[in-house]
């Protein structure tokens, strides 16, 4: 994802930094921005105090070092601190190599205006680099970016202001460059004020618990050399490398070495992203009121699950489900809920609520996807009238949680999950902890429940699941029968979502009352013929 808020460029190995200090001309508002960019580009909103008011990142790797980083109310010295740490601990600056560069311009329309803070970076650069032993070379801007160069010349405006147009036009691209150069920078200024803080609340709800575990993935292959190297400089056994012609070689040979350093990181970056992607469980969990919590492992197979209420335990009464590919597990699931009657073949007004949390985003949103289109699928073919809602469009208790300490609601399912099987589990503990970890203590509580649900309660649940479905019997075979001769046909469910989002509540209450009488009457009917 592309946010840029240049205002002065700084680039380690094709690494840029874009700020502009609080001038007379630059401080057309309260706030104050900072580029940092090392492929992995973050974008500073500084105020007027100098601290991080909010922040957004460019492209997936920035996503990925500010992971689990808290940068918001830090003064912007100790935020770029944080973040470069974080890139040195994921590899993205190299402590293996002496070929870093960093790019620096300041941003506004006079560089004069501009030029303490921009030493004044520059310096906190330099001495950063110096402390930890990294090899890298200061340089400008406009010394490698032609595209900058070419508007500075064209329209007489300085580098720090053609790359804030740049930052605009990537952000909107149908923005005309022409009439931009004509502006003003404060004009400019608040679009990308709301843009970042958009961003922020996207980026925690949606992105960073998958971040985070690719993050964890880049530090453990590195540990054991950062820390090797941060104990040699704590010793004063390795200080800063020889850099000297290292400018010379990148005024000559940038676009090489920045490629170089790009195919490098994507490398790293797949490599960890396939690990997190195929070891990785992930929660998922479907209520139907019968209520399931599942927990598959990489390849989308069940490794354990647990039964939410009775209605759940009636339904999954005898059936076999671990090891089973979770498709093949919800269809079985789902079909012994129509023959039990909870999802009603009569009716078409029988909804279904998903949510699912896994510790990478891009294969928690392609799960989601995939079991939408399954049980969308799977209603389509089997002629059933039933809306699918994600649980949060429907749950304010997860989009509380969620908008409360600023995660995903994925992610905010899964810590309620985990809260809900033990009362003393205190919350602001487990939100300290990963997603992978939380699903790998979830698993464990699943084994233990199915464990105790087969010694205890699965053979009463079966006999109501007996009685259930000799009850529906005859109307779910002639169901069944009907569409498989093509004399039925998907319902029409148009405005069902619609009516489900906008009266949940009353509509679910009496799903639920009516499946609570057929139950007590299956109880009863048990107790009958056993008297």
């Amino acid at each position: 994802m592309k946010k840029i808020l240049l205002m002065l460029t700084l680039l380690f190995a094709g690494i840029g930094l874009v700020a502009c200090a609080e001038t007379e001309e630059v401080a057309y508002s309260d706030y104050t921005y900072l580029s940092l960019e090392m492929n992995p580009a973050v974008d500073f909103v500084i105020d007027s105090e100098g601290k991080v008011y909010t922040y957004s990142f460019r492209n997936e790797e920035a996503e990925i070092v500010a992971a689990g980083l808290e940068m918001e109310g830090k003064t912007y010295e100790e935020a770029l601190h944080l973040y470069l740490n974080a890139a040195i601990d994921t590899g993205y600056i190299d402590i293996t190599r002496e070929d870093g560069a960093v790019m620096i311009q300041a941003g506004g329309k006079k560089d004069s205006e501009n030029n303490d803070f921009m030493i004044q970076v520059q310096e906190k650069l330099q001495t950063f680099f110096q402390e930890n032993a990294i090899g890298a070379v200061v340089l400008k801007n406009e010394e490698v970016d032609e595209e900058a160069e070419t508007l500075v010349e064209t329209y007489d405006i300085s580098y720090g202001f053609a790359k804030m147009i740049l930052a605009y036009v990537e952000l909107n691209p149908e923005a005309v460059v022409a009439d931009l150069a004509e502006m003003q920078p404060k004009d400019l200024v608040d679009d990308l004020v709301e843009e970042a803080n958009q961003y922020r609340s996207r980026y925690q709800n949606e992105i960073q618990a998958g971040a985070q575990a690719v993050k964890d993935e880049l530090v453990e292959a590195l540990q054991a050399q950062v820390q090797a190297h941060r104990q040699e400089v704590l010793n004063g056994t390795k200080t800063q490398p020889d850099i000297s012609g290292l400018k010379e070689n990148y005024m000559n040979n940038y676009a090489t070495l920045h490629e170089a350093y790009l195919n490098r990181n994507q490398t790293r970056l797949q490599q960890a992203k396939e690990k997190v992607s195929g070891n990785s469980p992930m929660y998922f969990s479907l209520d139907i009121n019968p209520g399931i919590d599942f927990v598959i492992d990489g390849n989308g197979y069940v490794l354990s699950y647990m039964l939410k209420n009775q209605d759940a335990e009636i339904v999954a009464a005898g059936l076999e489900l671990e090891g089973l590919h979770y498709q093949e597990a919800l269809r079985l699931y789902l079909n012994a809920a129509v023959d039990t009657g909870y999802i009603d073949v009569t009716r078409s007004d029988n909804a279904v609520m998903i949510q699912n949390a896994g510790v990478n985003q891009e294969l928690e949103n392609a799960f989601m996807n995939q079991a939408q289109s399954m049980l969308q699928n799977f209603f389509y073919e089997n002629a059933i009238g039933a809306a699918v809602l994600q649980q949060h469009e429907i749950n304010p208790e997860i989009v509380a949680f969620a908008e409360e300490h600023e995660i995903s609601y994925g992610f905010a399912k899964l810590v309620l999950a985990y809260l809900a099987t033990d009362e003393t589990l205190v919350f602001e503990d487990v939100l300290l902890l990963t997603p992978k970890e939380i699903v790998d203590l979830l698993s464990l509580d699943c084994e233990a429940y199915i464990a105790q649900y087969r010694n205890q309660v699965e053979a009463g649940a079966q006999a109501i699941k007996d009685e259930l479905i000799e009850a529906l019997q005859a109307q779910v075979q002639a169901h069944r029968q009907a569409v498989e001769n093509g004399t039925k046909t998907q319902p029409d469910i148009s405005g069902l979502r619609q009516q489900y989002l906008a009266n949940y509540e009353t509509m679910h209450q009496g799903y639920v009352n009516r499946n609570q009488v057929r139950v007590q009457q299956a109880e009863e009917a048990k107790n009958n013929k056993n008297v």
